[in-house]
């Protein structure tokens, strides 16, 4: 196993370079990001401390993602099922790998997107499959939506559904680009 290397971003220590890109990501997209916000108390007795905790528009209003970053050969512990069980309802929790790997799901190079659970809301807690962020072409708002597209973000002051979302706009690929070529001050 390669071991971490910490790296400084944005005035923060992050624990790994894979964490440190994606902040960049975030930051370059405009999106609030809280590191390592405040640990959980998982339902099944443990304590969790995700990555990251940031603000995204679903339907129409800002909404927590809870965000941790693991490689892709990561073996499920069942931690994420757990921290969807024990956020807000209408938060949502999901893995992301390296932003390499990111980039391989946006160009069709990987089986599938992103893995995402859901806070219980009207509905018990719940999994799906095939996420992605994509970005408002209109507004810029971002979003993290099935495939990528706009079913529930209404960002828009109209308030209409417009399909301007999508995961490969230029502002998209800017922050992969930029979280990929960051050379964290070396």
């Amino acid at each position: 196993m390669i071991k971490a290397i910490e790296t400084s971003f944005d005035g923060r220590l992050f624990r790994s370079r894979a964490e440190a890109r994606w902040a960049v990501f975030f930051k370059t997209l405009g999106i609030h990001y809280e590191y390592e916000p405040e640990g959980v108390h998982l339902k099944d007795g443990r304590k969790y401390l995700p990555d990251f905790r940031i603000s995204i528009i679903r339907r129409g209003q800002p909404s927590a993602l809870w965000v941790e970053v693991k490689p892709n050969e990561w073996n499920n512990d069942g931690k994420l099922e757990q921290l969807a069980m024990s956020i807000q309802p209408g938060e949502r929790a999901t893995r992301v790998p390296s932003l390499e790997g990111y980039l391989d799901f946006i160009n069709g190079k990987a089986d599938r997107g992103i893995d995402c659970w859901f806070a219980a809301d009207q509905y018990p807690s719940g999994y799906d499959m095939e996420y992605l962020f994509c970005v408002c072409s209109s507004c810029k708002s971002v979003g993290f939506e099935n495939k990528g597209n706009d079913r529930h973000m209404k960002c828009c002051p109209d308030g209409v559904r417009k399909r301007h979302h999508h995961s490969r706009s230029d502002p998209h690929f800017e922050a992969i680009n930029a979280g990929l070529s960051e050379r964290f001050g070396t």
